[in-house]
């Protein structure tokens, strides 16, 4: 048997591996300059007109972008105020997230990248040297909204596990279009807590970060109510 695997990964392994893996994008986007300048990028030779667009501009406002001797488009905007920003690119009519940002902002619908603009000295969602409490991923079933299981993200502070104290529990509830994930992934509740922990500004909690839509975002529920 040993055997046969091997003679499979020799003749046809190669068949398998993606050409992306050769192929890796070096391409900077976003780049952060020290004036809070901020420059997007994205390759696309082929593409005939490309924008930008960012949550802090008006509804439908989308700043243009110029394509270089290589394919690659860009635009440099700023100086932006310190925060984190969300953005996404509009190519030919099609927005996308950009693909060589891992930032990613995940969302009921559709999902767009983000950016961070720091601040002189760290923001309070900023990642510091405190003790850290614990974010864990439960999953829980209702019968409420036809038997679907959804998942919880749950906040326990530092020293949670070493004892048999009670807590008080917040429950934070996304806004619209959100997911469960959106209070931690993007808007770093977690350390937040942390930092406000450590600085004495608040009593260790318990945060209960859960999926707040009843029905798919956009539409009414396929299922009947029950």
């Amino acid at each position: 048997m040993k055997h046969t695997l091997l003679m499979f990964g020799i003749f046809f392994a190669p068949q398998f591996a993606p050409q992306a893996w050769s192929q890796a994008d070096n391409l900077v986007s976003p780049e952060v300059q020290a004036d809070r300048r901020v420059t997007f990028r994205l390759r696309a030779p082929k593409a005939g007109e490309v924008s930008l667009a960012m949550d802090y501009m008006p509804a439908g406002t989308r700043e243009k972008m110029t394509k270089d001797a290589d394919g690659v488009w860009s635009v440099t905007i700023g100086p932006l105020d310190p925060t984190v920003y969300i953005y996404s690119f509009n190519v030919d009519g099609v927005t996308m997230a950009d693909p060589v940002n891992p930032n990613m902002k995940l969302r009921a619908r559709t999902s767009a990248s983000m950016v961070e603009v720091p601040a002189e000295s760290p923001a309070l969602w900023e990642a510091r040297d405190v003790p850290h409490g614990t974010v864990q991923i439960n999953w829980q079933k209702s019968s409420a909204i036809n038997g679907e299981t959804r998942w919880v993200w749950v906040y326990t502070p530092p020293g949670y596990e070493k004892g048999n104290q009670t807590y008080p529990v917040l429950y934070l509830f996304h806004g619209s279009n959100d997911t469960a994930g959106g209070w931690t992934l993007a808007g770093h509740a977690n350390f937040i807590l942390d930092n406000l922990l450590a600085e004495k500004k608040a009593v260790p909690m318990i945060v209960v970060m859960p999926f707040g839509h009843a029905v798919p975002f956009g539409g009414l529920s396929s299922h009947p109510p029950r």
